[in-house]
């Protein structure tokens, strides 16, 4: 089981990126670095490439092509080399110690052909992903954080759509493979801690809140994008979650507590009408 991870980084701080790939480099063969920052100096990963020798590799175009772009290229790299599963990392995320090298034992466990993502126990600041009963728990959707990947599906149903550029990259993905029917399936006590944003939590008039200070384009993205795919896969429960929590209360909490709140309003507000008219692309403003 030749497994290789992708870490996706973008303005990346070197110290918590060299703390976050330790808790992963050691149960994999390979891992690529892919740098989305413009105009990164490849000096910059000295220290990783120093400290792993050619176990990391460094890809980057020196521009930021988006996540959807950095996945697949990373993808190519595995199959034509002869890898059996790829491993999608976020800059931010980490394993819990001794979690990956017992994810990996229950995927060779596991050994089915219909899965798209194995997917792992994310802890978020708003709470732990509760344990369930049993060793694996089929799901409809999964991030692209902590996620592993069996090579062979992308010869089977395509690559990540690149022209999402950010944000529902992975819910596509998962969305088409159901299709196919393929499934996301969740491995018990597998755990990823995995941050989102500048995110707090808060409540207001009953409902729990959650600031994630994001800057505007990236609201346009999450909202243009989903907007697009609920257009496109029509998943009603999700889209319901998605509006209410990241629409309705996400702007209750940009109008009370962040900064710039008309331009992240204006991004979003944006993002909708992109969205219904299936505009997709790299935002130009």
């Amino acid at each position: 089981m030749k497994t290789v991870g992708v870490v996706v980084a973008y303005f990346p701080d070197l110290e918590e990126l060299s703390f976050n790939i330790a808790s992963y480099i050691t149960e994999l063969d390979a891992l690529i670095i892919w740098d989305n920052t413009p105009e990164q100096a490849p000096v910059f990963f000295q220290p990783l490439t120093e400290k792993y020798g050619e176990k990391i590799q460094v890809q980057s175009t020196g521009k930021n092509e988006g996540i959807g772009y950095a996945l697949n290229r990373a993808a190519e790299w595995g199959i034509n080399n002869h890898y059996d599963y790829l491993l999608t990392m976020d800059q931010d995320s980490h394993f819990v110690e001794g979690s990956l090298a017992h994810y990996l034992k229950m995927i060779q466990k596991a050994n089915r052909s219909d899965v798209v993502m194995y997917a792992p126990m994310v802890c978020l600041i708003s709470g732990d992903d509760p344990a369930f009963d049993g060793e694996f728990r089929e799901q409809k959707l999964a991030i692209t954080s902590g996620s592993i990947m069996p090579l062979s599906v992308f010869e089977k149903i395509g690559f990540f759509q690149e022209e999402l550029f950010i944000e529902g990259v992975d819910y596509e993905m998962c969305w088409r493979a159901q299709k196919h029917d393929l499934t996301v399936l969740k491995v018990n006590h597998v755990y990823l801690n995995h941050t989102v944003g500048n995110r707090k939590e808060f409540k207001f008039l009953g409902l729990k809140l959650h600031t994630y200070n994001y800057p505007p384009v990236r609201l346009y993205y999450s909202v243009r994008n989903l907007i697009y795919l609920y257009k496109k896969y029509k998943d009603k429960a999700v889209m319901i979650d998605y509006f209410y929590n990241n629409m309705f209360k996400r702007s209750i909490a940009i109008l009370l507590l962040e900064t710039n709140k008309r331009q992240k309003l204006c991004a979003m507000l944006l993002g909708f009408v992109h969205g219904m008219k299936g505009k997709l692309g790299v935002y130009k403003r």
